[in-house]
């Protein structure tokens, strides 16, 4: 039967496009049922997804419709089959398609993680986002790695939409993983899920002895004498709790002292050198014994790490969490007056050399000058006068700059160097200095320079003795 198909029909039914369900078609309601029955009631399935998602008026209810992929086209205000691209059949003006969450003036909801947590604490919990304070959100509570979500314990229905919300955790939940969730009660589709943290549930269980111990300090005057009474209990923690419940008070160092402290070398690199920046930060729980407590003179010096639950708040460092830095003014540059006045330039004037001076070729020849165009631009040439140290005059020789290590066309800074080629052959040259703006503005140095240049020899070795034979020739540098 496939093979009778026409080839556009066959190609749109291979695709999946909805119009293989198309009365355009021009068949009968039999035989589009026979074409379509070879997709296996992939027809009727988007139908029916199609039926379902069309039937929806509000996007809330669209985007939880179980029957399929519905969508929320906010410029029409329909309810339509399609998934995260856009609709599967017709098109939704701009930027209002929605498949995860409703248009709305809600911000997504932002859940922080809480530090570990212990059962009998009150912690607080913080979030941003959702609707304004005037709104409501929901939050629940799961173990890691678990679908079933449980609500927190104390806490019936929503809570408003402060940003924060103490939970007393009551005992009863296993030691273990957990993550919470929040979502917003005006728009469900707004959620939000924590990483994953630690709750210790299980709970100190205190004995109130006489006698030995750790001890409050409370002295009981019986009928056998004074005795003192202390605490003992399971941890070390629990000593506290223990002298709480008795009306006693004992400095631990960290209940109703611990803080969250930078540490000195928590910080992250800075974003920005200035104007500004962003960077991450560490902190610890720290609290600290007072003045005349029962430790030593060193133990009550030194700052006493606490649990992180004794901490008012949640860890105020880690990676999500970044702080300001380097807010010093970055150097700013103006532009200010200029001299629009021409610049100035005066007539050039190489410094004369000694009368004779030697510079060895491969050297370096240092020019000095006066006058030129200020902030211009200046080059030098080279002239040979005569051949050989010695000085065999030349007769009509040019200019030449290309090749010889002269400065050409560099900054009139008053001073160069030449660099005099290891190639240059004997004898005597003249400099000449051209401003490059004006260059009839040119001056020749009073007197040549005598460069010394590499000569070679050849030196031929004989035999003198009866009958040696002749060596072979040698060339010396």
């Amino acid at each position: 039967m496939i093979a009778d198909f026409p080839a556009v029909r066959l190609m749109q039914w291979l695709s999946g496009s909805p119009s293989c369900c198309g009365t355009h078609w021009g068949m009968d309601a039999r035989g589009m049922d026979l074409m379509c029955g070879y997709d296996n009631g992939m027809c009727a399935q988007q139908q029916a997804v199609a039926v379902a998602c069309s039937s929806q008026t509000t996007c809330i209810t669209c985007l939880q419709t179980t029957a399929g992929s519905c969508g929320w086209c906010a410029s029409s205000g329909t309810c339509m089959n399609g998934d995260s691209v856009g609709p599967s059949t017709g098109t939704c003006a701009g930027t209002t398609w929605w498949t995860t969450q409703c248009q709305a003036d809600e911000p997504s909801l932002v859940l922080t993680t809480p530090s570990s947590l212990k059962a009998g604490t009150t912690n607080r919990l913080s979030w941003t986002g959702g609707q304004s304070s005037s709104g409501q959100v929901k939050i629940s509570i799961r173990a890691f790695g678990s679908s079933i979500v449980s609500k927190l314990s104390g806490l019936i229905g929503s809570v408003a939409n402060t940003g924060s919300f103490s939970w007393t955790l009551t005992p009863g939940l296993p030691s273990a993983y957990y993550q919470l969730f929040i979502a917003s009660a005006s728009d469900p589709t707004n959620f939000a899920l924590s990483n994953s943290f630690y709750i210790d549930g299980t709970v100190d269980t205190f004995v109130w002895a006489a006698g030995y111990g750790f001890f409050c300090g409370t002295v009981y005057s019986g009928p056998f004498g004074p005795t003192t009474i202390g605490c003992d209990s399971n941890s070390g923690t629990g000593y506290q709790e223990c002298c709480r419940r008795q009306g006693l008070t004992c400095d631990d160092g960290c209940t109703g002292k611990a803080k969250w402290v930078e540490l000195p070398s928590g910080r992250g690199a800075c974003s920005a050198a200035c104007g500004g920046g962003r960077q991450t930060r560490n902190f610890q729980c720290l609290g600290y014994y007072d003045p005349g407590c029962g430790g030593t003179p060193t133990q009550c010096a030194q700052p006493v790490t606490c649990y992180d639950f004794q901490c008012s708040g949640p860890y105020p460092g880690g990676p999500s969490t970044l702080y300001e830095c380097n807010t010093q003014p970055c150097t700013s540059y103006t532009w200010s007056a200029c001299n629009t006045e021409p610049c100035v330039e005066t007539q050039l004037h190489l410094s004369a050399v000694q009368a004779v001076q030697m510079v060895p070729a491969g050297s370096a020849f240092n020019l000095t000058w006066s006058g030129g165009l200020q902030y211009g631009r200046v080059s030098a040439s080279l002239q040979q006068v005569a051949v050989g140290v010695a000085g065999q005059l030349l007769a009509n020789t040019t200019w030449q700059d290309a090749g010889l290590g002269l400065p050409v066309d560099v900054e009139n800074t008053l001073s160069s160097r030449w660099a005099v080629p290891a190639t240059l052959a004997s004898g005597q040259y003249l400099l000449k200095l051209t401003s490059s703006a004006t260059p009839a503005n040119q001056d020749v140095m009073a007197t040549p320079v005598v460069v010394q240049g590499t000569v070679g020899y050849e030196l031929t070795l004989l035999p003198v003795g009866l009958g040696a034979a002749l060596g072979s020739a040698a060339t010396l540098q």
